[in-house]
């Protein structure tokens, strides 16, 4: 394969190097998409396109496709040339943002073409950062089976890894203090360098250095080895090779992704882990094409379901959409880590914890016991140290002085008790939550806030005269996590895919993880995220390649037989909102797929089914039968029943509403039913069975809500083994819904912030005088239009692909913002995020044949406005959404007066 930089039809070798886009090219994000660590966003003008099977590869492809499009007046700048690879030949380049991707497509060296998507670096949960982030007993394997399979002397010694993410901060000790051959992390390559920002060109380079902080916390979770045991990796004895994607800045994109990929395929690697994506729920992009390839090369391939929990369902994320990769949702730790301490009152001790603004993240770090001091023994008292303490007040110094929040401000209350000589400063806060006490230039060093029992509880010790003290270890403590624990994340994103595909698909601890930090930064830290579950199950995967020796080089099924192993592993869970557990419900199919990993399962299992999920898809697309094979791969005769495990089913949308609820779903009463040709047999040693499963959608419910359902087929035998494979259906048709809800006047078209009305409207084109619109996406579309058209244009018209001047299409339109129509694999909008929750942009007056952009002639026009309805053709007008506008005007204005 060739690792090169080209521009033009100049090529420029550097070995092993992926290298840049053109000196200065930006990689836009639009006007509303910006400041977003969480969509991917299509880079206007930049595409991804796989050359035909047998055009010969290397430059001279690229050459060729160079001039092809430079014939038809397209000036491409080069950027990843991915020729030679046996996975993707290929390459990524730039073009004017007005360019037709399907007159490229059109080419015949062109077998597919995709728009290029920027991705921010996940963003997980700080939790605690530091040196001192250390337990006397810390473990995130309580429900997963890892330490017994530690036990029995699996550790996944001779498998290799690919950490593709934001580098690795190789000099942690945990993960081997450098790099290179017999080290923990043999090898790395960063794609983009440092400094690399959107409008910069990437510096290539073979210092894999993080300065983020998630790829060194994600490759300790997999393989760490601290010295002092404060935690245990799941696979410690694999090795590593880092691939950095992000700068400094955290923004990669899916060309510099694909790279990552091909270049850990064909340095051998047997898994790779990307804890990477955001919301989008498309199987056909470029970067999942590719990573299902490797997939069934024997790759296997794990990625992260993202961190949108709250957003709802139906926003799978980006890579992890693809069909043949593992995507993995996180599971609660079932232990917490807390800056902490114990409260001591006369005989009795009370453990507590506070949030700490003195010296950052990892509590006080006295390890020495502070005698209490309340300034008033009036718990409602809101002034409380709002005036300087009273002349009888004792020297505070080496008390924890507890004050109350409220009135004043906390820099006052500070204040007053420094005049005393207070070093040690708590809070308690009153009904609002426990928060940051901000004190700018503050005078004590040590400040923190507790809860309102807490204070309470001190203030009337103090106040009883009873002897009490705080005792502030150094570090954080552990305590049983009683109320998520085990239980789904209530941040993990949830699924369906557009297309009704099962994601994610299992579930594992990550929230609340010890693991691997930057040295700058104290080495260690505790993180929530997605991106910590993902690492969890390349960790699982590990430990079955060195287990049963099954890489890539010796079985290529491998991969896709182990994804099937984990996912029908997983154990059902009953259903947690984040504040309580509900032992009547379980969590839906869309949330956790298979439900929580065992490893156990995976590794020592002798029963295995295919396949490991069952997708019903919706009411129009049904798919009632299903065939399950189960395999004995054991030395007896086994006996194995089969059972239904029905789950719950929620409504996509609120009444009324066409944007799916927020978190937490509204669960519904309403189940499939199943009948099984065969609900019990017997399989001897080394064969296999097949039976069939028979489904009925839920009955009584509203399809108008779209319910989404699922269950477990549940098959257990007489050896003591018990697999799950989860199905999910839709009652109701997906391609009904729609992508903008008309009925709230979206999409919006405005003259000077004004809505145009339904009637003639008039522009210039000139200042401000520009048609503005407003976008808020309630679903998703493969592609989104905005064209001008005649004022006589009618629907009738419609064709696909639409031809400038045939059927009354005058052209689409060309933005004054760094977006690009027509648009494609889009999700749909985050209305919680107010930088997420619209895209805005302004017309130009330029309309683009997909070739050259041309300034539109004075006259009478509409705008039609399209979405493609999922599972549209479209070539049928009526799968689309179409939204038409007034006649408006473009006035002549070329004999007026300059302004």
């Amino acid at each position: 394969m060739m690792w090169q930089t080209f521009s033009g039809l100049s090529f420029l070798s550097l070995a092993s190097v992926f290298a840049s886009t053109a000196k200065g090219l930006r990689y836009d994000q639009g006007p509303a998409q910006m400041n977003s660590a969480h969509i991917p966003f299509i880079v206007p003008g930049k595409f991804i396109v796989e050359f035909q099977d047998g055009t010969g590869g290397g430059g001279n492809t690229v050459d060729h496709f160079f001039g092809n499009l430079r014939d038809m007046g397209i000036r491409p700048v080069g950027g990843l040339n991915f020729t030679g690879s046996s996975i993707f030949e290929g390459c990524s380049f730039q073009v004017d943002k007005t360019t037709n991707p399907g007159d490229i497509l059109a080419l015949d060296v062109v077998k597919n073409i995709w728009p290029v998507k920027s991705i921010a670096v996940p963003t997980p949960k700080i939790v605690s950062k530091g040196e001192s982030t250390k337990a006397p007993i810390w473990t995130s394997h309580a429900g997963t089976g890892v330490l017994d399979m530690h036990r029995r002397g699996y550790m996944g010694e001779g498998v290799v890894i690919a950490i593709v993410d934001t580098g690795i901060d190789y000099t942690n000790p945990a993960l081997g203090g450098s790099v290179g051959p017999g080290k923990k992390i043999i090898s790395g390559w960063d794609f983009v360098g440092d400094a690399w920002q959107p409008d910069k060109e990437p510096a290539p380079n073979d210092d894999i250095m993080d300065c983020k902080g998630h790829g060194t916390h994600v490759a300790g979770i997999v393989a760490g080895e601290p010295e002092d045991g404060r935690f245990i990796s799941v696979a410690p004895k694999a090795k590593l090779r880092g691939y950095k994607v992000f700068g400094c800045e955290g923004i990669t994109d899916t060309s510099t992704l694909i790279a990552a990929f091909l270049k850990a395929y064909e340095d051998g690697v047997d898994i790779i882990n990307a804890s990477i994506g955001g919301p989008e729920g498309w199987t056909e992009g470029a970067w999942q094409v590719v990573a299902d390839r490797l997939v069934k090369q024997g790759v296997f391939i794990a990625m992260s379901a993202g961190n949108e929990g709250e957003v709802g369902s139906w926003y799978a994320a980006s890579g992890a959409t693809g069909t043949d990769v593992l995507s993995v949702a996180s599971i609660n730790n079932e232990q917490l880590y807390v800056v902490g301490a114990e409260a001591r009152s006369g005989n009795e001790k009370k453990s507590i914890t506070y949030i700490d603004t003195g010296v950052g993240v990892d509590g006080w770090q006295l390890d020495k016991d502070l005698q209490v001091y309340a300034t008033s023994l009036n718990i409602s008292e809101a002034a409380d140290a709002c005036v300087p303490l009273p002349e009888s007040t004792p020297d505070l110094k080496g008390k924890l002085v507890v004050v109350r929040r409220g009135t004043c401000t906390f820099a006052v209350k500070e204040k007053n008790v420094a005049a005393k000589g207070g070093q040690y400063l708590m809070f308690y806060t009153d009904d609002r939550p426990v928060s940051k006490p901000t004190v700018e230039k503050a005078t004590i060093k040590y400040i923190g806030m507790l809860d309102a029992p807490t204070g309470v509880y001190l203030v009337n010790s103090f106040a009883a005269k009873k002897k009490t003290s705080v005792f502030f270890p150094k570090g954080g403590i552990v305590i049983p996590n009683n109320t998520t624990g085990g239980y789904a994340s209530d941040f993990t994103q949830w699924g369906p895919s557009w297309e009704a595909f099962m994601k994610p698909e299992i579930g594992a601890p990550g929230g609340n993880i010890l693991s691997t930090y930057l040295m700058k930064e104290g080495g260690y830290a505790i993180l929530s995220g997605t991106s910590m579950a993902t690492p969890y199950i390349s960790g699982i995967a590990a430990l079955f390649i060195g287990k049963t020796g099954r890489s890539r080089n010796l079985d290529v099924g491998a991969a896709l037989e182990l994804k099937k192993r984990i996912i029908s592993s997983g154990r059902t869970l009953d259903w947690n909102d984040g504040k309580r557990t509900d032992p009547d419900k379980y969590a839906p199919i869309a949330q956790i797929g298979g439900g929580y990993v065992n490893a156990t399962k995976v590794l020592t299992y002798d029963t295995s089914v295919s396949p490991a999920k069952l997708e019903l898809n919706d009411t129009m697309f049904f798919k009632p039968e299903h065939f399950i094979d189960v395999r004995n791969s054991g030395h007896s005769v086994v006996k194995y029943t089969v059972t239904h495990l029905p789950i719950d089913t929620f409504y996509t949308f609120e009444p009324g509403y066409t944007t799916p609820k927020i978190f937490p779903p509204n669960l519904v009463e309403g189940v499939a039913s199943v009948q099984f040709s065969s609900a019990v047999f017997m399989i001897g040693p080394g064969m296999e069975f097949s039976f069939k499963v028979s489904f009925t959608p839920p009955q009584g419910l509203n399809e108008v809500l779209l319910p989404v359902y699922g269950g477990k087929i549940v098959i257990t035998g007489d050896n003591g083994e018990r697999l799950e494979i989860p199905y999910l259906g839709i009652g109701g048709s997906i391609k009904a819904q729609k992508v903008w809800d008309q009925g709230w006047g979206i999409p919006q078209i405005q003259s000077k912030e004004e809505p145009i009305a339904d009637q003639p409207h008039n522009f210039t084109l000139q200042g401000d005088d520009r048609p503005i619109f407003t976008f808020i996406n309630d679903w998703g579309s493969r592609e989104i239009r905005v064209d001008v058209v005649t004022a006589d244009w009618i629907e009738r018209d419609w064709r696909y692909p639409p031809v400038v001047g045939e059927n009354q299409f005058v052209g689409s339109i060309v933005t004054a913002d760094d977006v690009a129509y027509p648009s494609y694999f889009e999700t749909r909008h985050n209305r919680l995020q107010p930088d997420l929750e619209s895209t805005r942009f302004n017309w130009t007056g330029a309309v683009s044949d997909g070739s050259n952009q041309t300034q539109i002639k004075p006259g009478k026009y509409r705008f039609n406005m399209r979405a493609l309805k999922v599972f549209g053709d479209p070539g049928l007008a009526g799968d689309w959404q179409s939204v038409t506008s007034p006649v408006f005007t473009v006035l002549d204005v070329s004999n007026q007066p300059a302004p």
